[in-house]
């Protein structure tokens, strides 16, 4: 049947897993043992074949690590060596030229070098400074030759002035032996003379004629005035007739004064006469019009209407002020409802009833000021006790004082601990949000410096002034005040770089030239602020002026073919 075959294939199936498992089994053993005599030398007990196969990777990277340590130790050792030797070399240079090196002895390589770079840029400039004296001493030599040669035309010269000054002496009359003081103040007396003579010859022609011809014309253009206005004046002296007609000129000037001021004055008066009549007529109109609201013909009807109308206003006012009065007095009620209640009263009862209270109010009055002293002495023997209200009043101060105090206490906590959040938010603010361009000034500083600087940072003071600070690799803060000259200049170059690297993503390009930037530079560093030139070069164009020869050649070595070289032939300085 079916089912029968069916099975018959499941057991053939069955017996083949059978034996391919008894194979794969033997398999399985023949590879135990083969796995097992491979790791037969090895002194620990092998663990499964993945995890032997990760530790043989592991094996294998610690092998070549180690083979690394050992090429590194050498290279590292080789490295100290020849920076002992090149300390002990600078040490011995330093010693040859007089310098202390006891105190350098345990200094490291590069302050040691800091210290012979200072060293040679004093050494430098001491150079610079004798070849400047060189040059003042050779400038003053021909200097010497060239007064030499002024004080031999200086002699020639005042031999020919004393020939002219004997001749001079000869045609005055003087003695050749006179002092030259004598001489000069006789030639002073015939200058003054002279000029004496002149002044009174332009005194003559100049003053007294043209005063004689002035009075003249004055005397002409009197007579013509004269003629004109006042001819009772003809024939009497210019000064007379002056002062005739300055007199009839004031008096017409006062006239005239007068004359205006009456013309004023009648024009005021013409304006408020117009002004009166104006108001005349305003005035009837208003009595016109009042005569006919109050129904009269005559104006003392008139006015005795205004008298019966101002007593109507006075009874009217009085009458409100009644009322005011029994309103504020009559408990709230109105003045209808006072009416009724005050009908039936008799006014002489009420009167009678009045007089009957006083004495009860006399009493009244007396039992309240025997009241009053009574309450005066006991308030005085409370006093004597100690028992008044100071005490009360006291501790009440205290209460509030104690009350204000806490206030003040809780401000000042929140104020004091509102500062130093604030303060510490400004310090982390300082430490983490430094600017982008001291940053990068920082950068630029640590690659002038071969790293002998790792950044740059500000510093606050105790009244938060700003202070400039780098920072060695091992966290110590140097300010620039206790930096070498040399590294002052890199800071300073390293600024200006990243300044204009700022200024350059913003604004167009311009040249940046440089006039002997290097001069206080060692030459490792000096390459490195070529690098760093060469660099800007790429967004700016760079001119680096310099008459030493030793930059040219370190700018060539550091940029290479990207550097162009420009020499001046007249020796005065070399442009790279």
């Amino acid at each position: 049947s079916e089912i029968g075959r069916k099975r018959s294939e499941q057991e053939v199936l069955l017996k083949q897993k059978q034996e391919n498992r008894i194979g794969l089994v033997e398999e399985c053993k023949q590879l135990e043992t083969k796995w097992t005599s491979m790791w037969a030398e090895a002194p620990f007990e092998p663990l499964g074949a993945e995890s032997m196969l990760e530790w043989l990777k592991a094996r294998e990277e610690a092998l070549d690590a180690i083979e690394e340590r050992g090429e590194a130790e050498s290279v590292l050792e080789t490295l100290r060596n020849e920076e002992r030797s090149a300390r002990n070399r600078l040490l011995r240079e330093l010693a040859v030229v007089g310098v202390d090196v006891s105190a350098l002895a345990n200094d490291r390589l590069n302050m040691i070098t800091e210290r012979a770079a200072e060293l040679r840029d004093r050494e430098r400039g001491r150079a610079k400074e004798k070849a400047q004296l060189e040059q003042k001493v050779k400038t003053a030599s021909e200097g010497v030759a060239q007064k030499q040669l002024d004080l031999q035309e200086a002699e020639e010269v005042q031999a020919e002035w004393e020939n002219r000054w004997t001749g001079a002496l000869n045609e005055l009359g003087l003695e050749r032996s006179a002092a030259p003081e004598a001489v000069e103040a006789q030639m002073d007396i015939i200058d003054q003379m002279r000029e004496t003579a002149g002044r009174i010859r332009s005194l003559q022609h100049d003053r007294i004629d043209k005063i004689n011809r002035d009075i003249d014309e004055f005397e002409q253009v009197v007579d013509v005035l004269a003629g004109d206005l006042a001819g009772d004046l003809l024939g009497q002296p210019a000064e007379n007739v002056v002062q005739q007609l300055e007199t009839r000129l004031k008096e017409a000037r006062r006239s005239q004064e007068l004359r205006r001021i009456a013309t004023e004055d009648v024009k005021e008066v013409t304006a408020q006469i117009t002004e009166c009549q104006n108001a005349r007529l305003e005035r009837a109109a208003s009595i016109a019009h009042l005569r006919a609201v109050a129904a009269v013909e005559t104006d003392d009807a008139l006015q005795e209407a205004i008298i019966r109308s101002d007593q109507l206003r006075s009874a009217a006012h009085e009458q409100r002020t009644i009322i005011e009065k029994l309103t504020q007095d009559g408990d709230g009620k109105t003045i209808e409802e006072l009416v009724e209640e005050c009908k039936g009263v008799v006014i002489d009862d009420v009167v009678a009833r009045e007089a009957s209270i006083q004495p009860e109010l006399e009493d009244l009055q007396r039992r309240h000021t025997r009241a009053v002293e009574h309450r005066s002495q006991a308030r005085d023997a409370f006093r004597e006790i100690g028992g008044d209200d100071a005490a009360a009043q006291a501790a009440a101060s205290k209460q509030e004082a104690l009350t204000e105090m806490q206030e003040a206490a809780g401000r000042y906590i929140r104020v004091k601990t509102s500062s130093m959040l604030l303060e510490w938010a400004i310090d982390r603010y300082r430490r983490e949000k430094q600017a982008p361009l001291l940053k990068r000034a920082g950068e630029l500083f640590s690659i002038i410096t071969g790293s002998s600087f790792s950044r740059l940072q500000v510093e606050f003071g105790a009244q938060d002034e700003v202070h400039l600070t780098g920072v060695r690799p091992n966290g110590n803060t140097v300010a620039v005040s206790g930096m070498s000259t040399g590294t002052a200049d890199q800071l300073y170059l390293a600024l200006r770089i990243a300044s204009i690297e700022d200024y350059l993503e913003r604004a167009e390009a311009l040249p940046f030239v440089a006039d002997d930037l290097f001069v206080n530079f060692d030459d490792e560093r000096a390459a490195a602020g070529f690098r760093l030139l060469g660099e800007l070069s790429r967004a700016t164009q760079v001119v680096f002026f310099t008459h030493h020869r030793h930059l040219v050649d370190l700018a060539s070595q550091a940029l290479g073919g990207s550097v162009s070289m420009i020499t001046l032939d007249d020796g005065d300085a070399a442009t790279a």
